[in-house]
């Protein structure tokens, strides 16, 4: 009866716990280089440029320093942004230009 009810105790065990390879392995695939972050960054920046130039897309103000600072800090966050949190930002920001009506 103990030997069975050890078996069985060890197998309950076996069965919970995750092998720590796993854990390796997603730590190894969780790191990334320079040069995809860098591509993330640009990639957010260009969505980020065409963020900014909506409103004056339809309102065609004239150019004034406010109008292209706001530009740059919302190409620089948006860059920023896509660069710490990657494909999950992204795809948020092309959701919602997607959201926007046709410009016509």
């Amino acid at each position: 009866m103990t030997v069975q009810k050890e078996n069985e105790a060890t197998e309950n065990v076996s069965e919970n716990t995750i092998p720590t390879e796993t854990f390796a392995e997603e730590s190894v695939s969780n790191r990334r280089t320079f040069a995809s972050v860098a591509y993330q960054f640009f990639l957010g920046a260009a969505l980020g440029l065409v963020l900014a130039w909506i409103p004056l897309a339809i309102s065609m103000p004239d150019l004034q320093r406010w109008n292209i600072l706001a530009s740059v800090a919302v190409v620089l966050v948006s860059g920023l942004l896509s660069a710490l949190f990657g494909k999950h930002f992204l795809a948020r920001l092309i959701s919602a230009l997607e959201s926007f009506p046709p410009i016509a």
